[in-house]
């Protein structure tokens, strides 16, 4: 049975029409002009990431932000190359100028997002004096080296997001989504190397198939990757049906299909790698993969075994070469609400518990180990008290990739331009509100409704979509009536323009047309 649309088919082409207008044919394209857009929840994230000690007690005072709060930054990967030989591929290509002095204590490579560009970043810490790099005042920075590892030049004109870096020797392994399948309501996601010295970018991923989640063996040799292999994903959004798959790091070949079920993999050796799946108890836990050593690698040869419990689910896990003492997991444990980073102790089977004892009210998120294991990193909301900039902006010049073209991202949602483009309305549930272009004047209309809207046609009025219609003049008095068919919806709307009605919803769905006169 296929699923049925809560709005009518009718109401539904009529607010299509509204947002989406052709333009006749023998009209030159608009150059230039202002789009405003929303991104669902963008100004509540505010991530940074962090790092704890793995060996000391968790506390607030060894908690440490290693990003500088400066938009987004998440899905960090302590690099285990040199720092020397990173800094010199760096210095190559003049993305940045080391100091003259001890080499960093710490190196970060990690996804941002600035001015509105999705990139990767590599930030190195120096240090005047060596300290232990477990206590917090040893970390607080005093100077930080800074470079996007991802051409801006290669970007320009093309819009798209980074995620899941890592580095293998003088190559970066990301996940982009920068090339266009060329299919309809297919996921653009792919694995791509990139030389750090000659900035010359190799796909990995074959046209066609969507990979995400990539991670590469200690020996640099094999990379799994999450994937829906040529089915394509089926709509879930709680557990994602992907299988884990590797393939040679060097060009993506010999690719093969080693777990079927499961996702986020991690190597901890060239044979044995972790992932996550939901198990038949419903639980989410992880799972450890061995593969063969003397004989080709298939779903067959691959030996798989529940590394955590029941009773709690168990994600994302995050090991470190060599080390098979403990893992990291975020977790979500029935009693709380919050996801917290833990390790696990696959010796003892035991977890050690580490965010809720720092911030046990914040979500922790894709935890990440250090190549010698005595740091565990995440990233979740900064926060006022962590020190870093909480401030929302209304509107958000976001840089934009076609010349002449301007974006501005708003708090709210549903936003549009007023017909003279003077204004900016949009919803912030429950009701409307309106600001002039420049962030000046907000206002708030209907502050009782859930209303969507748009402007509709060149009067100063808003249309917008909820339940019953009530119609009335001037004080909203009259008896509520509900539409029958596309062409009555129009016919109302049109009256209440010329008569300066207001029109409300009397209800919440399934579509209601407001219009009040400003």
């Amino acid at each position: 049975m296929k699923p049925q649309s809560l709005y009518p088919p009718f109401l539904l082409r009529f607010f299509f029409a509204l947002l989406c207008t052709e333009a006749p044919h023998n009209e030159a394209p608009i150059n230039g002009g202002t789009i405003v857009f929303t991104t669902l929840g963008r100004p509540d994230y505010d991530w940074d990431i962090f790092t704890l000690p793995t060996s000391d007690p968790p506390s607030p005072s060894n908690e440490l932000r290693v990003t500088d709060g400066e938009s987004v930054n998440f899905n960090g990967h302590f690099p285990s190359s040199s720092p020397s030989s990173i800094l010199s591929l760096l210095h190559n290509r003049s993305l940045i100028q080391a100091p003259k002095a001890p080499l960093p204590a710490l190196q970060l490579i990690y996804v941002t997002e600035r001015n509105g560009t999705s990139n990767i970043y590599y930030d190195a810490f120096y240090y005047s004096t060596p300290r232990s790099t477990r206590s917090r005042s040893a970390l607080e920075i005093p100077v930080r080296l800074q470079a996007p590892l991802l051409s801006l030049e290669a970007n320009r004109n093309r819009v798209s997001m980074k995620d899941k870096p890592s580095l293998s020797g003088e190559n970066l392994i990301y996940v982009s989504n920068h090339e266009d399948p060329g299919e309809p309501r297919t996921s653009w996601a792919a694995v791509y190397s990139t030389h750090l010295g000659t900035g010359l970018t190799r796909r990995l991923t074959p046209h066609g198939i969507a990979d995400f989640s990539p991670a590469v063996s200690p020996s640099g040799v094999w990379t799994a990757v999450a994937s829906y292999g040529r089915d394509g994903w089926d709509g879930e959004v709680e557990e994602l049906s992907t299988d884990v798959y590797v393939f040679l790091t060097r060009d993506g070949s010999h690719r093969v299909k080693i777990v079927e079920h499961g996702g986020w993999p991690c190597w901890v050796d060239d044979s044995t790698l972790y992932f996550h799946r939901r198990s038949e108890d419903q639980w989410i836990s992880v799972y450890k993969a061995t593969l063969p050593k003397h004989k080709p690698v298939s779903i067959e040869a691959v030996t798989i075994q529940r590394v955590t419990p029941p009773g709690l689910h168990a994600f994302t896990p995050a090991t470190s070469p060599g080390n098979y003492n403990f893992i990291a997991v975020a977790t979500r444990r029935p009693n709380s609400s919050f996801r917290h980073i833990e390790l696990f102790d696959t010796v003892k089977n035991e977890f050690i518990e580490l965010t809720r004892h720092v911030s046990p009210t914040s979500h922790h998120l894709n935890p990440f180990i250090s190549p010698d294991s005595t740091r565990v990193g995440y990233h979740k909301c900064r926060g006022g008290s962590n020190g870093g900039k909480t401030s929302q902006l209304l509107l958000e010049n976001v840089e934009s990739p076609v010349p002449n073209l301007s974006l501005f991202r708003v708090e709210g949602s549903f936003p549009s331009f007023s017909p003279t483009g003077d204004r900016i309305a949009y919803v912030e549930f429950p009701g409307i509100y309106i600001v002039n272009r420049d962030g000046s004047n907000l206002r708030k209309k209907q502050p009782d409704r859930k209303v969507y809207r748009v402007w509709y046609e060149a009067k100063f009025g808003i249309v917008g979509a909820d339940g019953e219609i009530e119609r009335g003049v001037n004080n909203c008095d009259g008896e509520p009536f509900r539409v029958k068919n596309g062409a009555e919806l129009k016919h109302w709307i049109d009256v209440a323009l010329e008569r300066q009605w207001f029109l409300h919803s009397s209800s919440s769905f399934p579509i209601f047309v407001f219009l009040e006169k400003l």
